[in-house]
């Protein structure tokens, strides 16, 4: 599948215990009066690989977790990575095996048992157990169409009537944040790897920033949505999905559809909204390229949903200037009718992304621990 891991989280415990502890800082709980000890807190150590990549460990001694993103420990990026767990259990154990603990095994037989005095039933597993994994895939929609693509996408609920969000800048729509059991989300990977390259710049090595460079214009040249779905602990609980090496990844395939279901039920046509200024002025409804870059502005903000900030006349003047060119701003924007008063529609043409020739691909043996 097109799909592959973006972060994954895993624990196995080792009931022989006499593991080295691996925390970053261990908080003791007691209590006041007896002085008797109640509860140790073992909290992640953050282990730091090259390219501001890290990977969460700890170890009570017993237990081994960890969380992070495989595919982005020790490189530049992570627009395509590993596509199967056993890799990413791979570059998980070269870390373990560098802080002394023992690698993640697969479960071989694992069995319930009933809890004590007829409680939950639990499982006991011989393996690693995943808690949570994101799954990921990049999208190609064409260059200048991804807020457009996107905006689509937000008119669309997904399973049983989440409704999507798009946030106020237009470059991410989500659905059911704050869900126990999943979450998606879909936005412009490269606007966000240009406002990392922009944020991080002064850490960032120029070789780093060269190829992150090269990766943003790729991104840009095709139009490159990101797709990424998290799984959950109780949602992999409860499909089954939790035990490593009894579950593969094409399990996944069925639960992966939010987008596909999407892309066949809406038309993928949109309007070239950028020529909303040279309408404009077209019209004479403005007498200065400035006034039309304005009064565009407040086109998009209400393609996005945005309200009206300014004031009384200001809002007056706008909407005169845009009912020139057929565009209503005082009835709210319904991406599903579209704006047919504005000329040169294309049809955004949605295909899974390619990696290009010169993009470095994720190898687990460079991955060691820097």
């Amino acid at each position: 599948m097109d799909y592959f891991i973006d972060w994954l989280s895993v624990y196995q415990n080792h009931l022989e215990g006499g593991l080295p502890v691996v925390s970053k800082t261990i908080n003791t709980v007691s209590d006041p009066e007896t002085g008797e000890h109640i509860k140790t807190y073992i909290n992640n150590k953050q282990i730091k690989g090259s390219y501001s990549s890290y990977i969460d460990v700890r170890c009570d001694g017993f237990k081994v977790s960890i969380d992070g993103n495989p595919s982005r420990w020790n490189r530049p990026d992570n627009l395509f990575g590993f596509s199967t767990f056993d890799e990413c259990i791979r570059v998980f154990n070269l870390i373990l095996s560098e802080l002394n603990l023992p690698p993640f095994t697969k479960n071989t037989s694992p069995f319930y048992i009933q809890g004590l005095d007829g409680g939950k039933v639990e499982l006991v597993s011989n393996g690693a157990l995943i808690t949570r994994v994101d799954w990921t895939k990049n999208l190609s929609v064409g260059e200048g169409n991804e807020t457009s693509f996107l905006r689509a996408l937000s008119t669309q609920s997904v399973g049983k009537g989440k409704k999507a969000f798009l946030f106020p800048n237009g470059q991410t729509v989500d659905w059911a944040k704050g869900s126990t059991f999943w979450y998606l989300k879909a936005y412009n990977k490269g606007y966000d790897v240009d406002r990392l390259l922009k944020k991080n710049l002064k850490s960032y090595s120029d070789e780093h920033k060269t190829y992150l460079k090269k990766v943003t214009d790729y991104c840009k040249s095709e139009g490159i949505v990101r797709v990424e779905k998290e799984f959950k602990s109780a949602f992999l609980k409860r499909n089954n999905l939790n035990l490593y090496g009894q579950i593969n990844e094409n399990d996944f395939i069925k639960h992966l559809n939010d987008i596909d279901k999407i892309l066949e039920r809406i038309d993928m046509s949109t309007s070239n909204y950028i020529n909303i200024s040279d309408q404009l002025l077209a019209k004479e409804a403005v007498k200065t390229t400035r006034a039309a870059n304005t009064t565009q502005g407040i086109a998009f903000q209400w393609l996005h949903g945005e309200p009206f900030t300014g004031g009384k006349s200001q809002y007056h003047v706008h909407k005169k200037r845009l009912l020139s060119i057929g565009i209503d701003i005082s009835i709210p924007f319904d991406a599903t009718k579209g704006i047919p008063q504005i000329k040169n529609e294309r049809v955004i043409s949605v295909n899974s992304a390619v990696p290009p020739s010169w993009y470095k691909m994720p190898q687990v043996a460079m991955l060691r621990v820097a």
